[in-house]
């Protein structure tokens, strides 16, 4: 039994390091979309609207390097 509530305990702990991973994100300046892919257009239209070329690559590269990054700290947190 001791074995059970163990696990329960370390799923407990890894949706809390979840939850504070998620807060400490967020800024409450800038609003958020209903979905990923709600807000992945919302940033394609953003690049779009850059005018070099070299600026929309810059840009999406950026923002995919944070992206890797907060799905690679979710992993480690849920201990993938």
């Amino acid at each position: 039994m001791r074995a059970i509530a163990d696990k329960y305990e370390a799923q407990d702990a890894a949706r809390d390091d979840v939850m504070d991973l998620a807060s400490g994100l967020q800024a409450q300046l800038f609003a958020t979309r209903d979905t990923i892919e709600e807000a992945y257009e919302y940033l394609y239209a953003v690049i779009d609207a850059l005018e070099e070329p070299s600026d929309k690559v810059a840009v999406t590269t950026a923002v995919q390097v944070l992206v890797n990054t907060i799905a690679a700290k979710i992993k480690e947190v849920r201990g993938m």
